[in-house]
Formats: structure tokens, C-alpha cells, sequence
């Protein structure tokens, strides 16, 4: 009897994680993206039910809205890898794939034909002589540099919160950028395809490659475990192996998506404990990885033994898209968690401690060892001396409320803030950093029309050193626009320490731009409505659940043209 060939497809619903039609011959297993700890009840439920991938969900931002659902037009257009957040992050992530067999009608196989399903995670790695790492990393950092000026070009011409657009229309600025940043976006994007044929054409003259490499037992230590190179569809496998489940569907739900169908699924991992030979943790936020999926076929001799049983034909998946990890101090994986901080109420504290008795509320036992209390001389604020002993011999036991340690954790934070900033030039660290009530005041209508203008506030000047803007019904030249904006800045960095105010406007002043001035007021001002966009303008930090879109259930009558 002939034996059809065998194709380990995507799911009928979906050809990729970020939307698209129906699956068909030559698709890759697909990522969906869960939110909750829940996922596996929400797959074997209905395993439509999953969520779309965002702006947030690329290495490099597609838009500036981390919650914007990213089009397969707008991905193809930048060409950027997946970033898959850490369990920390509440974010979690299965492979699910789809056996079909390549004959007319593209009929499913029936799970009993499969002695051994799987699938492997593999990475990418660059071969490149040393001497071309600096080049290559010059181009790509222009090449990267383009597309951020780009999103933020085409999200600044994007009609923004109402209540802004609604003030600034309102205003009337004396000056629009419309045509300028028409041209400006078209000068970006023909920049950006420049620098794109420059790196295509810089890896073939240097035959540049990515060596495809398996975590496989180590050849030189045994029991360690490495990256090593690897087939991209060996019949014969090494590495390591991550399982598959059987997606059966519940005889109970009607119209359920694995229904008369041949699915599997993983759990895909996004950390690790197992490290290589050298002491490398396997997985790191550095590294480009991909997930290959595979079946075997049974054969008559197969009596369920395992692996290699009756060395069954191993039929591959596609490669999956593409993806790295995100760091554990990545800035919308953190959001995804939001956590509340209460500081205590010092007046109701000061009530409390007056009517109760010495001691109360000291719920923290400190005991320093002998020669460990770590004190020292005080009497009237003398430091100690030379030769003096920085502790007592004997042991000590304090009793202290734990908020003492917040308070004084607390100031010591609002101290050196700034200071830090200051010194280290850290100033983008300012962005994350948000007060209620506001601590800059500049007037509205400047933010709303600085807004409406886009970040390219120094186009509007030219060469023309004279010219003037209306911000706030005022008009500025550039230099009092600057002089404006880092005062108000270095006000409110320095309000937190009450000295730094001046040398902060000083140094942001020759250190910054107009454009990023103006764009680090504009993340630090308040002076806008809240909005859904903007709920911590009500005092709210943004829940877990917000900006989560589902895809919507497909039928398959609609996904039989295959």
C-alpha cells in the first residue's frame, strides 16, 4: 500500500502568532500567548482562545503603543523577531501544531499512525570573524536607529488622547508640521531601506551566516549538555527533547477547533536552570531561538519502546518564527505586574505612637552577633576616631518597626535620585518616573502642542535661528523654548533634593536636543486627562488585564480552502 507523505503544519485557525487565514500546506507550528496561569484550560476549552501579539511583543518597538495589535503587513515591513516574556512577567506561551497528510483534501492523520511526538528548541548564532563584529554592529545600530525614529515619526502624525488633539486644535499653533513630517517620514523610510541594502549587501560580501545549534549532550564532559551544530531535519536525534500533548477535543463542546483533527501542544520554556560546560546558563535574553516540532511514524515492529524504537521516518515541522527572551528587568514585562506601595500616614502614626505605650509596633527582632552591631560614636555628631571600634564586643538585640527600614530606604531613593542622574548622565531613567500630582508645571496648552507637533520641534526652526513658535498662546524662539523647557525640567528633578535644580537645567541644556527636551517633558509633565490611554493621570497603575486582545473564534467551514 503506498504511504502518502506527512506535513506537521500550523493549526487550521491561524498560519501565524501575529493573525493571517487559514493553515495550509506549508505553514510553521504558531505561538500562542497566554496572560494567566490558566492557559492550558483556556486551550483544551477552546484552543482558538489566545492572545494577539502587541506592539510590546517585538524585540524592537513596531509603535509606541506597547498595546497595539501589530498587523502582518506591519511585521513584514520591519521584519522583527518575537520577544517572549519570562513566567515573572505572567506571560506564557505554547507551541501547537497540526499532522496532516499530503494527499487530495489534505486529510488529517489519525493519531494512531504517530509512535513519538516532540520538539526541540534550537538558536541562531552568527558566524563572523572578529575584525567585521565592529562594522557589523555599526550597521545594525544605524539600521535599528531608523526604525525607532521611524515609529515615533508615525506615531507622532497619529491623532492622539482626545483631550490633548481637542487643546491643541483649539490653540491653533501658529505653525503646522504637517508637510514637514510628511517629507520627514519619507526621508526616514527611504534612510532606512538605504541602510537595509547596505547590511544585506555587507553580509554577502563576507558570507556572513547563522550556524543552526541543538542542546545536545556535551562530547567532552559526560553528563553536561551544549550548544552544538545540528541538522536542520535529522532522522537520527540527539538533542534534547520537550513533549508534545495530544489536543483531543471535549465530546461535550460542539464546534470545538480540534475537532476531527490531529493537534498537539507544548509548553514552551523561557528559563532554564540547566547550564553548559563552561557554566552558561542555556538560556539568555542575547540569543536568537526558534522551536522545531516532529513526528514519527509508526511502524509494524513499533511496540511503544520509546525513542528509535523501529527507526520510524521523523517527520519536521517548519521552524517556528523566530524569537528572543526578555530580560527580567524588561519594562513592559514589569507593567504586566503592577505592585501598590503604600507609604505609612505619618499623622495617624503620630496619633497611634502618642497613645500607646514604649514599644509598640516594633514587629522586627534585629540580633547582631558579638563584635557586629556595627555602631559608633555619636555624642554630638562626632564621627568616630582613628583607632576607635566601629562596634561592641558584646551581642546586641534592637527592636525596630518594620516602616523605619521603608522610611529610611525610602528618603535615601528621593536623595540620591537625582544625584545618581546627575553624575552618571542617566537622564532617559527620568521616563520612569511618574508623580501625581505633577512636579513640573509648564503651561498646558505648550505640552498639547508640543504633542501635536511631534518630536521634531527643531524642523519647524530651520536655519532660521528668528523664527518663532506659538506654544501656550506665547511665542518662543528656540533658544527660550530650551531655556523653558530644562528649567521646568531641572525643577522638578531637583525639587526632590532642593539643590540640583540649576546644574541639572545647565548640563540637560548642553547634553540634550530640542526634540528629546522636549519629549522627556513630555513624559514627565501630567498636565493631560486621564484617559483609558492614561490612567495613572487618575492614580491607577495600569492592571494586568488591560491592553489584552483575544482573537476572535474562526469557523471552519471558512478555513477549508486549503
Amino acid at each position: 500500500m503506498k504511504q502518502h507523505p506527512w506535513a506537521l503544519v500550523g493549526p487550521w485557525y491561524r498560519t501565524e502568532s501575529s493573525g493571517g487565514g487559514p493553515a495550509n500546506k506549508t505553514t510553521a507550528p504558531i505561538f500562542q500567548k497566554y496572560a494567566g496561569t490558566d492557559f492550558i484550560d483556556r486551550l483544551l476549552r477552546e484552543p482558538q482562545e489566545s492572545l494577539k501579539f502587541v506592539c510590546e511583543d517585538f524585540v524592537d518597538r513596531l509603535c509606541v503603543d506597547p498595546n497595539l495589535v501589530v498587523s502582518p503587513a506591519t511585521r513584514s515591513k520591519f521584519d522583527d523577531s518575537l520577544k517572549l516574556f519570562l513566567d515573572v512577567h505572567s506571560r506564557f506561551y505554547l507551541v501547537v501544531c497540526e499532522l496532516h497528510c499530503v494527499a487530495p483534501g489534505f486529510p488529517s492523520v489519525s493519531r494512531d499512525q504517530v509512535c513519538e511526538t516532540g520538539f526541540v528548541i534550537r538558536r541562531r548564532v552568527p558566524q563572523i570573524a572578529s575584525a567585521l563584529q565592529t562594522d557589523l554592529g555599526k550597521l545594525l545600530q544605524q539600521r535599528n536607529h531608523l526604525k525607532q525614529q521611524l515609529v515615533k515619526m508615525s506615531a507622532a502624525t497619529e491623532v492622539g488622547g482626545a483631550g490633548i488633539v481637542a487643546q491643541a486644535q483649539k490653540q491653533a499653533a501658529a505653525l503646522t508640521l504637517d508637510g514637514i513630517k510628511a517629507k520627514k517620514n519619507q526621508q526616514l523610510e527611504l534612510q532606512l531601506n538605504e541602510k537595509q541594502q547596505q547590511l544585506d549587501k555587507f553580509v554577502q560580501q563576507h558570507k556572513l551566516k547563522l550556524s543552526l545549534q541543538g542542546w545536545q549532550p556535551s562530547s567532552d564532559v559526560e553528563g553536561a549538555w551544549q550548544w552544538r551544530e545540528t541538522e536542520q531535519q535529522p532522522q537520527v536525534i540527539e538533542e534534547q527533547v520537550l513533549p508534545l500533548y495530544p489536543l483531543i477535543a471535549d465530546p461535550t463542546a460542539s464546534g470545538h477547533s480540534a475537532s476531527k483533527r490531529t493537534l498537539w501542544y507544548g509548553l514552551v520554556p523561557t528559563a532554564s536552570s540547566d547550564v553548559d560546560v563552561d557554566g552558561n546558563l542555556r538560556f539568555d535574553d542575547s540569543d536568537l531561538y526558534e522551536v522545531q516540532c516532529f513526528v514519527r511514524r509508526k511502524k509494524a515492529c513499533c511496540a511503544g519502546k520509546g525513542r528509535n524504537c523501529c527507526h520510524g521516518e521523523v517527520v519536521w515541522s517548519k521552524p517556528t518564527t523566530s524569537y528572543r527572551l526578555a530580560s527580567y528587568f524588561d519594562l513592559d514585562g514589569g507593567s504586566h505586574r503592577p505592585i501598590n506601595i503604600k507609604l505609612p500616614d505619618l499623622a495617624a502614626l503620630k496619633n497611634q505612637a502618642a497613645l500607646s505605650p514604649p514599644g509598640r509596633g516594633v514587629n522586627g527582632k534585629v540580633i547582631a552577633p558579638a563584635g557586629s552591631g556595627l555602631n559608633f560614636k555619636t555624642s554630638k555628631m562626632d564621627m568616630p576616631t582613628k583607632g576607635s571600634p566601629p562596634v561592641r564586643p558584646d551581642q546586641q538585640i534592637c527592636f525596630f518597626a518594620i516602616l523605619l527600614f521603608f522610611f529610611v530606604a525610602f528618603f535615601l531613593f528621593r536623595l540620591f535620585l537625582p544625584i545618581v542622574l546627575f553624575i552618571f548622565q542617566l537622564w532617559f531613567l527620568l521616563t520612569l518616573r511618574f508623580c501625581i500630582p505633577p512636579t513640573i508645571g509648564l503651561d498646558a496648552g505648550i505640552a498639547a502642542d508640543i504633542k501635536l507637533q511631534g518630536p521634531d520641534i527643531d524642523l519647524a526652526f530651520g536655519a532660521d535661528v528668528t523664527a518663532k513658535l506659538e506654544f501656550g498662546g506665547q511665542l518662543f524662539t528656540k533658544a527660550q523654548l530650551q531655556a523653558e523647557l530644562t528649567k521646568s525640567i531641572g525643577e522638578g528633578v531637583g525639587s526632590d533634593s532642593g539643590g540640583f535644580a540649576a546644574d541639572i537645567s545647565n548640563d540637560l541644556a548642553s547634553s540634550l536636543s530640542l526634540n528629546e527636551l522636549a519629549d522627556l517633558y513630555l513624559r514627565m509633565a501630567t498636565d493631560f486627562s486621564a484617559t483609558p490611554a492614561n490612567p495613572q493621570v487618575a492614580g491607577k497603575i495600569p492592571l494586568p488585564q488591560d491592553g489584552l486582545v483575544y482573537f476572535e473564534k474562526v469557523m471552519a467551514a471558512k478555513a477549508s480552502a486549503l
